[in-house]
């Protein structure tokens, strides 16, 4: 059974993947992250990660191919569904956190 905050980050990566998807930018998802390469000027993370700590290398991985895969200069966005993550070294830095 999943935990509420599981069923939280599902409906958030659902949502998140939805309305691009719409747009003509479909995304995808693993069991670690949720991705979208979607270069539109809308307010929805590029990428997600879910499930915890067990997954962090699964899921550096899956970033750095992400910002690979991005057209150069295109802004890129990250949600850190458990704030597990140092995304520092990948450019990335908080915008606001939430207990």
């Amino acid at each position: 059974m999943k935990s509420p905050i599981d069923i939280a980050i599902a409906n958030f990566v659902d949502h998140c993947q939805a309305i691009p998807s719409s747009l003509g930018s479909p995304g995808s998802q693993t069991t670690a992250f949720s991705t979208n390469q979607h270069t539109l000027n809308i307010p929805y993370p590029n990428g997600i990660t879910i499930g915890q700590t067990d997954n962090q290398d699964s899921q550096m991985s899956q970033i750095r191919q992400m910002i690979a895969g991005r057209p150069s200069g295109a802004v890129t966005s990250m949600v850190d569904s458990f704030s597990s993550l140092d995304l520092t070294p990948l450019g990335f830095h908080t915008l606001f956190d939430t207990p």
